[in-house]
């Protein structure tokens, strides 16, 4: 089968609870990660394989205090 390189953008809204909002864009851009969640039954039911992930922009774009503790 043939190969195809996808460009694929996703926005997330994350709630994280740390020191600072700093801390809060830095450990979401450092911890929230990204795989192949396929299974082996959807790769042969579907009939495709993930060959590669690369990630090419993590950048937290906004961060706001949504509780005071």
């Amino acid at each position: 089968m043939p190969v195809y390189q996808v460009h694929l953008a996703r926005s997330f809204i994350i709630e994280v609870e740390a020191k600072s909002a700093n801390h809060a864009a830095r450990f979401s851009e450092l911890f929230l990660g990204y795989s192949d969640e396929s299974s082996e039954n959807d790769r042969k039911k579907f009939k495709f394989k993930i060959k590669e992930i690369e990630m090419t922009a993590n950048d937290a774009m906004e961060v706001q205090v949504i509780q005071k503790t």
